[in-house]
């Protein structure tokens, strides 16, 4: 039996129970717990990161009317307090909120601190005392530029200065949708390298996307397979859709836009809605196994593509008002048609609702957090993000799994169809396979004579050329000396134009059966071309090249073939060698070229001679023999 992925082996109650403990074991792992304190800060030179639950003291605004001179006569008339349980989130409500802190430097050096606001707001005034006994205003959220935002990072943060022993005012006003106060305060060493970290946490999780839609990319290109399509297009949207909310995209792609910002989190939260029930939809193949079912996602995919448009056209407040309505339901039935499949598709719908269920709860944590159930912090704010990721990297390999299982199930039917073809065709096949036999024989013979030179006999030029080039290879590789001689005949044409073309061509059979009686044996000899040969010798110096070319050029001579239009009366060849140990990069034809060079030397100095040139290392002077 194959070895298949552990969570195939997930199914039912026992996903869902498994899930179920991993989420509580995470929360109760971060529970956090704060300490009372008054609306005083008191900071150190360096090192430190103080969160604010406990320090700050949180005014209610319901009429929404209140200024910065209400907020301090509250304050300093003790009618309000920091809280020994503070309360960060308020959720989604229409009251706008005031947080009060009072920052003292009670070292003797200036300390740089930074107010940071994490989360995603809209709308947020900073009111920061200043040296003149007023208050600086600073405006940022997404609804305004992000060159607003103070530091350029992904969160809203701005720099406070203090003087040995001094202490400021610092008065925040949230007037978002969803009104959180995770504000916490850093030195600015400190606040540099926690986002530092934060950006390489964010490279590996956009990380892990670029992977999967890169390796599942791929894929698709080489399977052609529908739902893989769907689940790189639902990577991508995820992408966009983290982006937005981690505040990258508003940092690096549309800063000057706030806009597309505000409506960009319901743009691709709904576009990722639509392509998970396409993915799911093809993945489980409901159309073929659950029809009825198949019609309700058609219905929920048109539910969500109106989701789509409408981003485009409401306001923030609405889009951000309705996005639960759509969200909640969606990953609860996305869940539900899981369940529904398991008695279908078996494995496959275990394999999905193992993938699925982490991103469903962290759906759920993030949509409690929003409503202000659950308290503001790592896990609540960046479950989404977690269970999203854990879903794209195991719904990869969940595809993979189905393929796989397809696949093996297709090799058994394959595997039973041949059975039956062999049995009923045992008699047809002996006899194909006896032509086979007398075709590849007759194939073999046919590659015989391709390579060989129907006049001579010799091997041709073709297989010359692959000979010499796999010779060149290895003889570079192992250091090895190598050595390629070219015969020509002496007065070759001279000797056609005495005695016709047919005496030339039993000329050229007598030289050729000289050359190869001497050579055949160590090397390969081909005819080049004409009265020209080729001889390759492996693992053979210069010296004893030019043994071979002289045992050659005495057989030749001692044929005594007559030969009237020759200065010697008798038939003569001329040979060049090329000699020594191949250098990198060269070629066969260079190597063709090098001995050609050496064969013109004997040719120019009086013909039926050998010319060696150790060539092949570079060197280039001619050595008569």
């Amino acid at each position: 039996m194959k070895p298949r992925f552990l969570f195939v082996y997930f199914s039912g109650k026992r996903t869902i129970i498994f899930w179920i403990f991993i989420c509580a074991v995470v929360l109760l792992i971060h529970t956090e717990s704060a300490v009372a304190s008054a609306s005083i800060v008191k900071v150190q030179e360096q090192g430190f990161s103080l969160k604010l639950d406990s320090y700050l003291t949180i005014i209610e605004d319901k009429d929404k009317n209140k200024d910065i001179q209400d907020i301090l006569k509250a304050v300093e008339s003790g009618t309000v307090k920091p809280q020994a349980d503070p309360k960060m989130n308020f959720g989604r409500t229409d009251s706008v909120y005031w947080a009060y802190v009072e920052i003292v430097n009670d070292t003797d050096k200036e300390v740089t601190t930074v107010y940071d606001i994490a989360g995603r707001n809209e709308h947020v005034e900073l009111f920061i005392e200043n040296a003149a006994g007023g208050f600086t205003r600073k405006l940022a959220g997404t609804e305004y530029p992000y060159q607003q935002s103070g530091l350029k990072y992904r969160n809203i943060a701005y720099e406070i200065k203090l003087l040995p022993h001094e202490s400021k005012k610092v008065i925040l006003r949230n007037a978002s949708l969803l009104v959180r106060f995770p504000v916490t305060l850093w030195d600015q060493d400190s606040y540099i390298a926690k986002n530092t970290r934060d950006a390489l946490l964010l490279g590996i999780t956009y990380g892990i996307f670029l992977i999967m839609f890169v390796y599942n990319f791929f894929l698709l290109l080489f399977l052609k397979e529908k739902t893989y399509l769907y689940y790189i297009l639902l990577v991508l949207s995820n992408w966009f859709f983290f982006m937005v909310i981690n505040g990258t995209a508003f940092k690096y792609i549309w800063p000057a836009q706030p806009f597309w910002e505000t409506r960009s989190y319901m743009f691709f939260n709904m576009v990722t809605m639509v392509l998970l029930f396409l993915f799911i939809r093809s993945f489980l193949e409901t159309r073929k196994f659950a029809p009825r079912l198949d019609r309700l996602i058609r219905f929920w995919i048109v539910y969500c593509s109106i989701g789509v448009a409408a981003s485009l056209g409401l306001d923030f407040v609405t889009s951000r008002t309705l996005l639960p309505f759509i969200n909640f339901p969606s990953v609860a039935f996305a869940v539900l048609i899981g369940v529904l499949m398991l008695r279908k598709q078996g494995e496959f719908a275990a394999s999905y609702l193992f993938s699925f269920i982490p991103s469903f709860i962290g759906g759920m944590i993030y949509l409690l957090k929003q409503f202000g159930v659950l308290p503001f912090n790592a896990i609540t704010e960046y479950s989404l993000q977690i269970g999203f990721t854990l879903q794209i990297a195991l719904v990869s390999i969940a595809l993979a799994n189905k393929i796989n299982m397809l696949k093996s199930r297709l090799i058994v039917v394959e595997q039973a169809a041949l059975q039956s073809q062999k049995d009923l065709t045992h008699q047809l096949s002996e006899k194909v396979k006896e032509r086979t036999c007398e075709l590849e024989i007759a194939n073999a013979e046919l590659e015989k004579l391709s390579r060989l030179d129907s006049l001579t006999s010799l091997y041709n030029r073709r297989y010359l050329d692959q000979a010499l080039q796999e010779e060149l290879k290895q003889h570079i590789a192992e250091q090895a000396e190598l050595s390629v001689l070219i015969c020509d005949i002496d007065y070759f044409k001279n000797y056609n134009d005495t005695y016709g073309h047919v005496a030339g061509d039993w000329c050229i059979r007598q030289v050729a059966e000289a050359i190869s009686g001497n050579c055949e044996r160590y090397g390969v000899v081909a005819r080049f071309g004409g009265e020209e040969f080729v001889v390759i010798l492996p693992r053979t110096d210069l010296q004893g090249a030019a043994v071979f070319g002289e045992a050659i050029r005495k057989s030749v001579a001692d044929l005594q073939l007559p030969h009237t239009a020759s200065d010697k009366q008798t038939v003569s060849i001329s040979i060049g060698i090329a000699s020594g140990i191949p250098a990198s990069g060269l070629t066969e034809n260079e190597v063709l070229t090098l001995a050609d060079e050496a064969l013109y030397v004997s040719k120019a100095t009086g013909r039926d001679r050998v010319t060696s040139i150790p060539s092949l290392t570079g060197m280039k002077k001619a050595v008569q023999m």
